[in-house]
């Protein structure tokens, strides 16, 4: 038997070559589809864990001696990019020359100064409250941000900031990540802060 192409008539043995070379490369083909990598899809971040807080620990240093004004303390979360989330404390001064020290709590004012300017709450008039003396403090953080939305699992910046009137500046931070597991972790302390403890806990 022949086979007839348009230019001539076509062996046996050629059909048979063409139809090898034919299969091998279908089989070649299929091959490539399977070893091609199916893309996974990205997963959300989940949420915080609503039978999760997170406590924060801290002490105030004692003074030296000789005068002595309370510090002004801010505590507060933000996320990996550096933008605010939470204000978990703001021990001030609001009434006479109180606010004008305020500033003084630098990286927690530019912050709050770019929160209000997009609209965000007034801090110093919801969150704050009177400057407290040397001593042992806790706070605990439920999840919410600044307007009492949850916010999603993942990395976090502590923020421990102080200012005092004839006495030093300080900043503490400790990059954490929030997820499923509990865990304890301590930040080493200042000429202010004698030192911090964060736990995330079941509540």
């Amino acid at each position: 038997m022949k086979w007839i192409e348009k230019n001539g008539p076509l062996t046996r043995r050629d059909a048979i070559g063409r139809i090898a070379a034919f299969a091998l490369a279908l089989a070649s083909m299929g091959a490539a589809g399977q070893a091609a990598p199916k893309t996974a899809k990205t997963l959300k971040p989940t949420r915080w864990n609503d039978t999760m807080e997170m406590g924060i620990d801290f002490e105030i240093n004692p003074p030296d001696g000789g005068r002595y004004h309370a510090p002004y303390v801010a505590v507060w979360l933000e996320d990996k990019d550096g933008n605010p989330v939470r204000t978990l404390s703001l021990w001030v001064e609001t009434a006479r020359r109180g606010p004008r020290w305020i500033p003084d709590l630098r990286r927690w004012y530019r912050s709050d100064q770019a929160v209000q300017a997009a609209g965000g709450p007034d801090l110093v008039t919801t969150v704050s409250s009177a400057t407290r003396m040397p001593g042992r403090y806790s706070l605990v953080w439920n999840g919410l941000d600044d307007r009492g939305k949850p916010v999603p699992a993942g990395s976090y910046t502590l923020s421990l900031e102080t200012a005092r009137e004839h006495g030093p500046y300080t900043l503490m931070q400790k990059t954490i990540d929030i997820g499923a597991k509990p865990f304890t972790v301590t930040v080493d302390g200042n000429e202010e802060i004698k030192g911090a403890t964060i736990e995330y806990r079941r509540k």
